[in-house]
């Protein structure tokens, strides 16, 4: 399972979304959540389009579970302003799939509403 958040879609970019689509010939779930973004945005790949004051809109996630493997990079955007190539952003980087399972969980809940 392969879950990311963008902030917008024009951050899922062209190579990014063939990246992704080539994932999910393997992977039993790939989604992205970004603003304005459509709810296939490439083949094999389901996006969620979150509204534009929604918290996770101040995110950048990377989250990998499978089964002998978790990884997540989580980031948090310190809302910069100036040139996009001098943004800030504060992350974490684990391997633990205990941290990891728990933040595919807080992703799946954009995914899946309870």
């Amino acid at each position: 399972m392969l879950l990311a958040s963008f902030q917008e879609a024009r951050h899922f970019t062209p190579a990014t979304a063939r990246r992704y689509s080539t994932y999910s010939r393997d992977a039993a779930l790939v989604t992205v959540l970004a603003t304005e973004l459509p709810g296939a945005p490439v083949d094999g790949v389901r996006g969620i389009a979150l509204p534009s004051d929604d918290p996770l809109r101040g995110e950048w996630n990377v989250i990998v579970v499978g089964p002998h493997f978790a990884g997540a990079l989580v980031a948090r955007d310190l809302a910069d302003t100036g040139p996009e190539e001098q943004r800030r952003f504060t992350y974490a980087l684990t391997y633990d799939r205990d941290l990891v399972l728990d933040a595919a969980r807080a992703l799946l809940q954009w995914i899946v509403p309870t």
